[in-house]
């Protein structure tokens, strides 16, 4: 994985919705302080996600209709999307190794 992708209103669609396989988006705000101390875990991730994972942030003071057509209520909220639909939601800093496994189960599944 080449690393993170930034996402915005104009791309989410492109980039997330339309993407065939396995994404995972960080919705986060600059001004969150869980969002900035799970940032660096997130990275990590993106660096080690299997070939052809897209691992995306959406800032959603920059993305306000994605995170809201995707039922963003708090931050930071990790977001698993297969073929274009949200999978599963997780709610909270989350570790490495538990993004590697929810993502590794979907790649197979």
């Amino acid at each position: 994985m080449a690393g993170e992708i930034e996402l915005t209103d104009g791309n989410f669609e492109q980039q997330i919705l339309k993407h065939k396989g396995v994404a995972v988006v960080d919705f986060f705000a600059v001004w969150c302080g869980p969002c900035k101390a799970f940032g660096p875990v997130f990275k990590e991730f993106a660096a080690e996600a299997p070939a052809g994972v897209v691992a995306a942030k959406a800032d959603v003071d920059q993305c306000p209709q994605a995170a809201a057509q995707q039922g963003v209520m708090s931050v930071p909220t990790v977001a698993f999307f297969k073929n274009g639909e949200m999978v599963e939601r997780l709610v909270g800093g989350q570790s490495k190794a538990a993004l590697l496994e929810k993502v590794k189960a979907l790649v197979a599944g």
